[in-house]
């Protein structure tokens, strides 16, 4: 039998909050740091440093990495749904925008997107992405 690399995180099961709290909108100068580690080993890649640079009818993250450098930008368009998603290499770009979390934060809710996407740096093609 095979022990995974990483211990699998411990959890507590807890009721559902009375009320959901919403997402609240991001302000120009937020940041959020990671480390990125090598999944195999727990070594630290990398750390990103994500900011909030632009708000209004798109929301601009600069991203950078300690030792990559700069990185490509998350676009969001509203807040909250994927335009550009920098995690793929290369960044790719949605058609219209997806949901970067669950639009309603319940057990019961579900949803189908479908769109097109084309990768930065080819854009004569274009390809399916469905997100349940």
């Amino acid at each position: 039998m095979h022990s995974p690399s990483q211990p699998y995180p411990v959890g507590v099961v807890l009721p559902a909050p009375a009320s959901i709290q919403q997402v609240r909108p991001p302000k120009v100068g937020q940041q959020w740091v990671y480390q990125v580690r090598n999944v195999f080993n727990r070594e630290i890649v990398d750390t990103v440093t994500e900011t909030v640079v632009s708000v209004g009818s798109e929301v601009r993250i600069a991203r950078s990495g300690q030792k990559a450098g700069p990185l490509p930008d998350e676009v969001q368009s509203p807040w909250g749904y994927l335009l550009q998603d920098p995690h793929w290499s290369p960044p790719q770009v949605f058609q219209q925008a997806l949901p970067a979390w669950p639009v309603q934060l319940n057990s019961a809710w579900s949803s189908f997107y479908r769109t097109r996407y084309q990768v930065v740096g080819r854009p004569d093609s274009s390809y399916y992405w469905g997100l349940n």
